[in-house]
């Protein structure tokens, strides 16, 4: 058997997990397997406290980047991990950036001091409805919810373009018929001169 059809041989086995198809990449799994089994029974890291399993010299990933750092191993602190809501007191807006909602922290990115947002309807008045019959939707455009603005806008396309259409044979029926006038003329003076006209 030569080198290749050894090689051949050697790609065609498969990860020995059930379901799997991928080929085997070491002690008959594919790599996703070999990683989540070395995972599984990795003991735990050296570092007194830590639970992470151990990665590489029996540090987790975060000691051992720390040891090739050349730092002292110290205790893994979670990175910081924004606030839902905005951070300004009253402002129940979603978290943009730095803690604050993206009106705040456009004021804060402006040198602006951090001051209440007004609401959409900041006259007191109540959104307004749709003013199609049993839609309770706000309005978006022209007194007509988002859904009825679009269908509305739809038919004014299909009805411009209907309309474009029957201009264009009227505009060539017309041309037509402009044409027509002088064109009979001429064939009318060209048969009168064949039939010994002057």
């Amino acid at each position: 058997m030569t080198h290749y059809q050894k090689d051949r041989t050697r790609r065609a086995k498969r990860c020995s997990m059930a379901g799997c198809s991928r080929g085997r990449h070491v002690k008959d799994l594919c790599v996703r397997h070999y990683i989540a089994k070395k995972k599984r029974e990795a003991p735990p890291c050296r570092f007194d406290g830590c639970e992470r399993p151990s990665y590489s010299h029996g540090l987790c990933k975060e000691h051992r980047a720390q040891e090739l750092r050349g730092e002292p191993l110290r205790p893994f602190v979670r990175p910081y991990r924004m606030p839902i809501a905005c951070s300004f007191s009253g402002c129940e807006r979603t978290v943009h950036g730095k803690g604050l909602c993206r009106a705040h922290w456009g004021q804060k990115n402006k040198g602006k001091p951090l001051s209440t947002i007004r609401s959409r309807w900041h006259r007191g008045e109540p959104p307004r409805k749709c003013s199609m019959n049993g839609c309770d939707l706000p309005y978006s455009g022209r007194g007509l919810c988002r859904q009825h603005y679009w269908t509305m806008k739809y038919a004014e396309r299909k009805r411009l373009q209907t309309e474009g259409k029957q201009k264009k044979r009227r505009s060539v029926v017309a041309s037509a018929l402009a044409v027509c006038p002088a064109v009979l003329a001429r064939l009318r003076a060209l048969s009168f001169c064949a039939f010994g006209g002057f």
